[in-house]
């Protein structure tokens, strides 16, 4: 995962590392995330991304199907 911004704080105590200004974070998927600030929670895996006044957040996701493309409920003929 690669993440810039203007300004990164990490705070070692809280397990907490808030990046603000321009935030872009991509990771090796190619899953993208950009915010005014992001707040991510190392302990619980949370992120928290908020815009900039009259903006949205924006964000590029990829999601996968499992292989076996079942689900709970389905039938096979």
């Amino acid at each position: 995962m690669v993440a810039t911004s203007r300004q990164a704080q990490y705070f070692t105590k809280e397990g907490r590392l808030i990046l603000t200004g321009d935030v872009d974070v991509i990771d090796a998927q190619g899953q993208r995330i950009r915010a005014e600030r992001l707040v991510y929670n190392l302990d619980q895996e949370r992120l928290e991304a908020q815009p900039a006044p009259g903006q949205q957040v924006k964000s590029r996701l990829r999601l996968s199907m499992p292989l076996n493309n079942s689900s709970p409920g389905a039938q096979n003929p």
